[in-house]
């Protein structure tokens, strides 16, 4: 996974900014400004916080911040049942059917004072960090921990392959299932069932979109007929190949690209057990296209 620009590079400045930021925001400085907020889970309006508008101390930019109590409670509405101990939001489990992406998190560890990160099970990586702050609810008229909307996003995107909007008002949250239910209908059009009913893959790319792949096999086949299509922010880019292969060995996420392994066919290998070295493809997107990092492997079909 992509994280923002220069991120890794900026996590010891960043705990220097946070120590420095975070004690006027504590104790309620006039620079807060808290704003009316409506958090919508699958399409329904649920709950009505007050947000705050402050600048991220990594960037310098003003951002959207809402009580980590408020995200905890929409993602439960979902079935997503998640822990905060003051520092690390855990995710402890999802619904059935609905696949997280935990490939290449970043090292663990405590993240140290005025940041927080997003984790996921058993696995204590933080798949995501971001700086926090400490400010009254209005709701409760207690001092309660915030986390800004960017960083949740990406965790909610890239990790747990959800559709979120933020708007400046107005935060949507929509499970996989129904996320992806365009995709779906899409590679369904084209005579294809997908292997999952989530991406197989999902990357953010150089340029901060969502690259997303998906196994389809083609309907009614014995299953030796299969592509890999590509979606970008939701929209269809095409397949991997002009003709499909009889295989898809895997399709994983490897930087701001997607890895696709292919087996590779000898004369006389049987469709079930092909004898050439596997051959990986990444494709990444450059701004106008798709680009796959080698050809097409030669192979007997």
């Amino acid at each position: 996974m992509k994280y923002r620009v220069g991120f890794a590079g900026m996590m010891a400045m960043g705990a220097m900014a946070a120590q420095m930021w975070m004690p006027a925001v504590a104790h309620a400085s006039t620079a807060v400004i808290y704003q009316p907020t409506v958090i919508e889970a699958a399409g329904q309006p649920s709950l009505y916080p007050q947000h705050l508008v402050v600048n991220d101390p990594w960037s310098g930019k003003a951002t959207s911040w809402v009580p980590v109590y408020y995200l905890q409670e929409s993602l439960g509405s979902l079935g997503v049942q998640t822990k905060w101990n003051g520092d690390t939001l855990t995710v402890l489990s999802t619904p059935s059917g609905w696949n997280v992406n935990v490939s290449s998190a970043p090292e663990t560890g405590t993240p140290p004072a005025g940041q927080m990160q997003f984790s996921i099970g058993s696995n204590s990586s933080d798949f995501v960090r971001a700086p926090k702050l400490v400010a009254v609810d209005p709701a409760s008229n207690q001092l309660t921990t915030y986390v800004p909307v960017y960083y949740a996003d990406l965790f909610l995107q890239q990790r747990l392959l959800m559709h979120v909007t933020w708007s400046g008002t107005t935060w949507s949250m929509t499970p996989p299932v129904a996320a992806y239910a365009n995709q779906i209908a899409v590679i369904q059009r084209n005579g294809y069932e997908p292997t999952n009913k989530t991406p197989n893959a999902s990357v953010e790319t150089a340029s901060g979109g969502t690259l997303q792949a998906w196994i389809g096999v083609r309907t009614g086949s014995d299953g030796y007929n299969q592509y890999v299509f590509f979606f970008l922010n939701g929209r269809y880019l095409g397949t991997d190949t002009a003709k499909p292969s009889l295989q898809i060995t895997s399709v994983k996420p490897v930087g701001s690209g997607i890895a696709v392994t292919y087996p590779v066919y000898k004369r006389g290998d049987s469709n079930a057990h092909p004898t050439g070295t596997p051959v990986t493809i990444t494709y990444t997107w450059n701004g106008s296209h798709l680009v796959p990092n080698k050809p097409y492997p030669n192979q007997f079909n």
